[in-house]
């Protein structure tokens, strides 16, 4: 899978935290918008995938559902993240970049070759290395991580050490991007009561794929503006 099997319809147009809709996985390529290359998966060795131990299995006296709000609440300025992205156990993309206001600016590398994005509420813009910024003519998605976190259906607690705190928060599918109907769920780690990391994974067409996410403050404050 290429960066042009991702672009466009993987896009988020909210808080970014995954920046890939795993939707994407088994989508036909579309070249009419800007991508970096056709290249063939990485052959980077996959990170660990998240726990698959049931919520339920783990006893805490601590309630996890103010924590997360909480945490939520504090990404509402904006945040960093770093993101890898796995398929079939292939770690094949990385994402990195801003949340600032409404916005994002990321950077999706693959085998090498980069395109940056710019995401605002209206438009989507991508500009691959020493290439001209161009906005593409699909809207943003309205899929977005964050939104989904701050409307669980559930929350579990998976493991607590009494400073890394780790949460199975059942979501809505449609609304997290990785289906039209039912519920994913999504971990997230929460240490000093700011959420540091996010996973979660999606089949689709007999593929699997999955995206760990790093969360941390914001590198670049900077004002996120429409590039062109």
């Amino acid at each position: 899978m290429s960066l042009s099997d991702l672009r466009v319809r993987s896009l988020l147009g909210g808080a970014v935290l995954a920046l890939i809709s795993l939707v994407a996985v088994g989508c036909s390529s579309n070249d009419n918008n800007v991508a970096a290359n056709n290249a063939d998966n990485a052959s980077t060795a996959a990170p660990s995938a998240p726990s698959t131990v049931p919520a339920s299995t783990i006893v805490s006296t601590i309630d996890p559902t103010p924590l997360l709000k909480t945490a939520l609440e504090s990404l509402a300025g904006g945040y960093h993240f770093s993101s890898t992205y796995v398929v079939n156990g292939v770690a094949s993309l990385t994402g990195e970049g801003d949340r600032v206001g409404d916005s994002s600016r990321f950077v999706l590398t693959q085998n090498g070759a980069t395109v940056s994005y710019i995401v605002t509420p209206t438009a989507t813009y991508a500009q691959p290395a020493n290439g001209e910024w161009q906005l593409l003519d699909t809207p943003p998605a309205a899929t977005d991580p964050i939104t989904a976190l701050d409307a669980p259906e559930a929350i579990g607690v998976l493991s607590d050490d009494g400073t890394s705190l780790r949460l199975r928060v059942t979501v809505s599918a449609l609304t997290l991007g990785v289906g039209s109907s039912g519920t994913s769920d999504v971990e997230v780690v929460l240490k000093g009561g700011a959420i540091t990391e996010v996973d979660y994974a999606t089949t689709k067409d007999g593929n699997v794929a999955s995206v760990a996410t790093v969360v941390g403050p914001v590198a670049d404050a900077t004002p996120i503006s429409p590039p062109i």
